[in-house]
């Protein structure tokens, strides 16, 4: 439950909320949001998992219909509340499992970090502010990486992976987190969010 249905929801958040959803139906009904967390799922998140596949899968696909229920209006924003240490425990497990098992880093969930990245940026790509919801000392960490890197993305990155006190660890050793990270932010930041999920 945790790594399924709670990391798919800590993961499409930032990304549908800077795309300009703003519920989890709104975004699994999105043909191109619909598809990222779909392939997020059941490409990047139940291959990590040892657990029978017929089980996991059945699981995956009852959660991304109770996404659908239109009888829930589940706020992204409101989902967002301490997204820093969801992140941590939802989707950063299935991240470097991926990498560990595949030898190669899970493009979907890199996407979804650099969205969170952005978002903590505290506003939209149209200037909108975000409503911050988290930790004051991540708000205040991500406010000041910004402040001072935000002509220098990679520089941004590396901060932040470099953030033991938030992941536990430094996600700067995992191999080639932050030159795909970087290149993420740069996508979201100077294409339109629609190209670039296209483009997965």
């Amino acid at each position: 439950k945790v790594r399924i249905l709670n990391g798919a929801h800590t993961a499409m958040v930032p990304l549908a909320y800077l795309y300009g959803l703003r519920t989890v139906r709104e975004s699994v009904e999105d043909p191109l949001m619909g598809d990222f967390i779909q392939k997020l799922v059941f490409e990047e998140i139940l291959p990590t998992l040892d657990l029978p596949e017929a089980e996991l899968r059945g699981y995956a696909r009852d959660v991304l219909n109770r996404f659908r229920n239109p009888y829930i209006h589940h706020q992204l924003i409101s989902i967002s509340l301490n997204a820093t240490a969801k992140f941590t425990t939802r989707v950063l497990p299935s991240l470097i499992e991926y990498r560990n098992r595949k030898g190669v880093l899970p493009k979907r969930i890199v996407l979804a970090f650099a969205a969170q990245i952005l978002f903590f940026r505290g506003q939209t790509k149209e200037g909108e502010a975000i409503a911050l919801n988290d930790d004051p000392a991540a708000i205040g960490f991500f406010a000041e990486c910004w402040r001072t890197h935000a002509e220098d993305i990679p520089g941004l990155v590396k901060a932040v992976l470099a953030q033991e006190s938030f992941w536990g660890v430094t996600l700067l050793e995992v191999s080639g987190l932050a030159d795909e990270l970087s290149r993420a932010v740069s996508d979201l930041l100077d294409k339109p969010i629609a190209d670039v999920l296209a483009g997965l």
